[in-house]
Parts: structure tokens; sequence; C-alpha cells
């Protein structure tokens, strides 16, 4: 880019100082310095637009607290997750000392109590896994419309 740019300026300096020899040469390298010049700063207008009204407010969206909350379900129902499957190797290791020794009653209401643990894990992983799913589905809704809004703004201003 920068070597580009060198050669524009060249070209324009080198047409700029022979226009008095009426040389071909000297007219041709003018119109492309000239060219490239006004290609980059309209490449860097854009690439400003760009940046002020596509990628600063998705950047927003993407920091935004509808995409925080999300996150934070999504790791709860990661933890809960975790919490799910250590219950049920509980269950397991209770159901395998109630076959390897006689069934005593601190026995059989442990493994009861963590079969009832286990199915209210289940039913809260349940519950949350679709809070979470819907809220990252809300989200991605929200910034697709945005972006759609945020670009179509662009587009219809640069017709305008």
């Amino acid at each position: 880019m920068e070597i580009a740019r060198k050669l524009a300026e060249d070209c324009c300096k080198y047409g700029v100082e022979n226009q008095s020899d009426n040389s071909c040469v000297a007219r041709a390298a003018l119109q492309f310095g000239t060219s490239h010049d006004l290609m980059e700063n309209e490449r860097e207008t854009l690439l400003g637009i760009l940046r002020d009204q596509v990628s600063e407010p998705l950047r927003a969206l993407i920091n935004g607290a509808p995409l925080e909350d999300a996150r934070h379900l999504t790791h709860r129902y990661d933890k809960l997750r975790h919490e799910v499957e250590a219950q049920a190797a509980e269950v397991f290791r209770h159901r395998s000392k109630i076959r390897e020794s006689d069934i005593s009653a601190e026995s059989a209401v442990k493994l009861r109590n963590a079969e009832a643990r286990l199915t209210e894990l289940k039913s809260t992983i349940m519950a949350l896994g679709r809070e979470a799913t819907a809220a990252m589905l809300s989200v991605e809704s929200q910034q697709q419309q945005m972006t759609y809004q945020i670009l179509f703004a662009m587009v219809d201003a640069e017709k305008t």
C-alpha cells in the first residue's frame, strides 16, 4: 500500500513537472497518480464509514447486556450439566452398594434421595437449557435484524 501510494505521488509529481513538454507519458502519469489518490481516499472513507456504522454498532451488540445474559445462562447450564453427571455417578455408586450387600434401610434412603436429587437436577437442566437456547436465539435474531438495518441504512444513504 505504501509503495503504491508513493508511486502515485511520484507519478503526480512527474506529470506536473513535465506538463509543459505536452508529453503523453506525463499526462498518463498524472492521471494515474490522481486516480490512485482518489481511489485511496474513497477506500479510506468507505472503511471509516464501515467502522463507524457497522463495526462499532456490532461491537456494541456483542458486548451488550442481552448477549451477556445469554452467555451467563449458557455458563449456568454447563455447570448444572456437570452437577447432573456427578449426581448420576452418585446414584450409580449407591445402586452398586445395594447390589453388593444386603439392602439396609439407610442405603435405600440414600439411594432414594440421590435419585430424587438426580430427577430434580434433570428437570432443572431441561428448563435452563430451554431458557438458554431461547435467549441465544433471541440475541441472534436481534443481532441479525440490527445488522440488516445498519447495512440497509448505509446502502440507502449511499444511494442518495
